[in-house]
């Protein structure tokens, strides 16, 4: 296992130097986690006592300052730091951890996920989005970037980056946007309670019960975050191991065991090179989004009519295959059932969504609608988020032998009753307990139905608690 940090993003460090609470967070890790090694991204390395007894534990990797994000400006340290974390996970995977986290157990019951993050509400129960202060992602994770992608105006279903320091923007691209794709793409994403890593809040309640009183943390707690931004002047800035060894609170009860006059796990041997660790691939994603100005194109109008005609071809051709979808769709519906019915819907190109509006405007369907264009399942989102939803539509990255298993066991409780899909994405349904019923009559979609009557309650989709879809400043609930 590989635990990523960043520090040191500015040469001011933010006003707030690696000090004691960030020694604790930095050997947390490691006597808890017992990765194989662990690795600080900076670009201004820090220095200081507590600097020193970090360093054994730490491979050090300084990286170029990013200073602007997909042409905008990123002043803000937290914000070169969300990009150096996202293009750590992308290029060697890995856990990333915040410098103000403290890590209480090990990782291993969230079973090796594709990405993994926490929810995150205020004290009064309002979602924030989905927290970036503890990532898991396995290399080239695709959630990971797709978070990245979304940085960049040519690419988000948003407006990009657009922070301007803490403004209202400010964790628009962290936390937010995350969250709604995770409502888009329920299979790559791993979302966690919010306890997991953020059990105590960055209300003023929430500080209190980390740095004043003693409470019991849950079973549930895997790591403490410490709300730096908020708690440093009051609790940690002057934090001393004779504090923490005299104190009789939350944060000192677990901090304790991680003291520096307290025997754990041996350091590394920095003389050996560790594995695993691709700080080119790393490096050239950062530079990739650090542009200030990308010069236009410089090519001439030979190729730029090449371009517009392509484009007006390839509508064309888009037009033509949703027309012949369409009239797939509706040989389909006539084997319908009459009666209320759930079903799973495996769609990959454009065109698609002709057969997919076709069928989810039945009256007597409900469902989940998986479609391989993440826009589109953006804009479906959009036209159904409400009271009376029937349909949930989310987005795959590819059709494969586990795609509708993983879809399923994701959206569903119990079995949907029908699957239509293209042909060569049913591989598995057999083993599900699904049977053909009927193929259009060009042979490129089929409609499965279970083998035998289910004894149990037919699938409805799941009614996850604080399930979300997340659009602009909207914030709606998944109803079914």
């Amino acid at each position: 296992m590989i635990v990523h940090f960043c520090f040191g993003m500015t040469p001011d460090f933010g006003g707030r130097p690696f000090g004691f609470s960030h020694y604790l967070a930095v050997r947390s890790a490691w006597e808890v986690l017992k990765p194989d090694v662990m690795v600080m991204h900076y670009v201004h390395e820090p220095q200081g006592q507590w600097w020193e007894l970090a360093l054994p534990f730490l491979h050090l990797h300084q990286v170029r300052p990013v200073e602007g994000i997909y042409g905008f400006p990123a002043s803000h340290p937290a914000h070169r730091a969300d990009i150096v974390r996202l293009a750590a996970l992308i290029a060697m995977g890995g856990v990333y951890l915040d410098t103000d986290v403290l890590v209480v157990k090990t990782f291993t019951k969230l079973s090796d996920p594709e990405f993994a993050a926490a929810w995150e509400f205020t004290g009064d129960g309002r979602l924030v989005g989905l927290s970036n202060a503890v990532l898991m992602a396995k290399a080239g994770s695709c959630f990971a970037k797709l978070c990245l992608e979304g940085h960049d105006p040519k690419k988000s279903l948003w407006s990009g980056f657009r922070a301007n320091g803490k403004d209202h923007n400010y964790v628009e691209m962290s936390v937010r946007y995350p969250a709604m794709l995770a409502s888009l793409c329920p299979t790559m994403v791993q979302p966690l309670p919010q306890e997991t890593f953020l059990w105590a809040d960055w209300s003023g309640d929430g500080l209190r019960k980390l740095f004043e009183q003693d409470v019991e943390v849950p079973e549930g707690v895997l790591a403490l975050h410490l709300w730096e931004s908020h708690a440093w002047e009051k609790y940690l800035k002057d934090l001393t191991p004779e504090s923490v060894r005299s104190g009789k609170t939350t944060f000192a009860t677990i901090a304790h065991r991680f003291l520096p006059d307290v025997s754990g796990r041996k350091a590394p041997n920095q003389s050996r090179a560790p594995g695993g660790l691709d700080f080119q691939k790393m490096d050239a994603i950062c530079k990739d989004v650090d542009f200030i100005n990308r010069k236009p194109s410089q090519r001439g109008l030979l190729a730029r009519v090449a371009r517009k005609t392509s484009s007006l071809s390839s509508k064309f051709k888009n037009n033509l295959l949703r027309i012949r979808h369409k009239a797939q769709a509706d040989i389909l519906v006539n084997h319908l059932p009459k009666e209320p019915y759930s079903v799973l819907m495996i769609l990959n190109s454009d065109a698609d969504c002709e057969v997919c509006e076709t069928l989810a405007n039945q009256p007597m369907a409900e469902g989940v609608c998986s479609l391989g264009n993440l826009k589109s399942a953006r804009d479906k989102n959009l036209g159904i988020t409400g009271s009376s939803t029937k349909f949930r539509f989310i987005h795959h990255d590819k059709s494969d032998s586990s795609i509708a298993r993983k879809i399923v066991q994701t959206t569903f409780e119990g079995m949907p009753d029908l699957v239509v899909c293209r042909e060569g994405t049913q591989l598995g349904l057999d083993d599900m307990g699904y049977q053909i019923c009927c193929s259009s009559p060009d042979g490129r979609w089929m409609l499965f139905g279970l083998k035998r009557k289910a004894t149990t309650q037919r699938g409805r989709l799941k009614k996850i608690e604080k399930c979300i879809s997340i659009y602009g400043d909207e914030v709606t609930k998944n109803l079914t």
